[in-house]
């Protein structure tokens, strides 16, 4: 081959990819060194070269090429995970730099304390439910019940409280701050109400003649396995059935009977409701002169008897 027409066709093949012109070295820089996953990050390359076409890749793949210009020119990537960035001038065997963008990892809820679902009665203080909070400046809740409260504190996340109203209530924990999404965790809370105890029949207190039947007092229990009651007079009782306390009978001896129903089972404390039985005895005559038989003659008076 003639050696003039070999260098010929050398020097086309080394200009038209760049290898006659001289390389200068550039350094990348980027505007924020962490972004959420997907966010955009802006990658800058000084000191470009006109005549050059620069690549940037991520191993070997070819994510964009952008010629140069002799001056400042800039890539917007948008990684998922952590990345590291290879930016090559075409046709230069020397320059290359490589810059590294963190990918901030999604906010985290965890749940430390294992209870968070729970029954209580109300009035009573539930367990601490805690949560560890990661890659987020804090949390907050939603759908608790009144009386139950929660805070954030140096990365940690806990409910706690005393539910003064009954019900079943699911809750929700929620991050705040960090990348988006945000984490979410929930739980329930279930508050079993006070047992209750109302009078239905309005006549709770009442006066009776000794011997004669009292009207039935009702009373309606609710949360509760059953009543008892206390205070009665003899001949009066009082008896549990399907959520309905009745007191029923005849007074057998005279008095005033202040008695109270209370309620059983379920949730302390007890209910209780009172009244009162008032008894009037019966009517007594008594023989106080000791002559209530006596024989007279004709015209002669009787000695004077008397009774109170």
């Amino acid at each position: 081959m003639n050696k003039s027409y070999f260098f010929g066709i050398l020097f086309l093949f080394c200009t038209f990819y760049g290898f006659s012109q001289t390389c200068s070295g550039f350094t990348l820089s980027s505007d924020v060194s962490s972004v959420c996953s997907g966010d955009p990050a802006i990658i800058t390359l000084s000191d470009s070269e006109s005549g050059y076409n620069y690549e940037i890749r991520i191993g070997t793949t070819v994510i964009n090429t952008i010629p140069g210009d002799d001056d400042s020119i800039s890539f917007t990537v948008n990684p998922t995970s952590t990345t590291t960035y290879n930016v090559i001038a075409i046709g230069c065997p020397t320059p290359f730099d490589t810059i590294t963008i963190n990918v901030i990892p999604s906010p985290s809820l965890a749940l430390t304390s294992a209870n968070a679902t729970q029954t209580r009665c109300q009035n009573v203080a539930i367990a601490n439910i805690t949560y560890n909070v990661t890659d987020a400046t804090g949390a907050f809740v939603s759908g608790l019940p009144a009386g139950v409260t929660g805070n954030y504190l140096g990365g940690v996340f806990t409910i706690s409280g005393s539910p003064t109203v009954a019900g079943t209530f699911n809750y929700t924990v929620t991050t705040s701050g960090g990348c988006a999404p945000a984490d979410t965790a929930s739980g329930t809370l279930t508050v079993t109400p006070l047992p209750n105890i109302a009078l239905t029949s309005a006549n709770a207190t009442q006066t009776r003649c000794q011997n004669v039947a009292i009207a039935n007092i009702t009373y309606n229990v609710t949360d509760a396995t059953g009543a008892f009651v206390s205070g009665l007079p003899a001949g009066v009782t009082g008896n549990y059935l399907g959520g309905v306390f009745t007191i029923s009978g005849t007074p057998t001896v005279a008095g005033t009977f202040n008695y109270t129903v209370t309620t059983s089972g379920g949730c302390a404390p007890a209910d209780t409701a009172s009244g009162t039985l008032t008894v009037t005895p019966l009517p007594n005559i008594a023989l106080t002169s000791a002559n209530a038989t006596q024989t007279r003659c004709q015209n002669v008076a009787i000695a004077n008897i008397t009774y109170n």
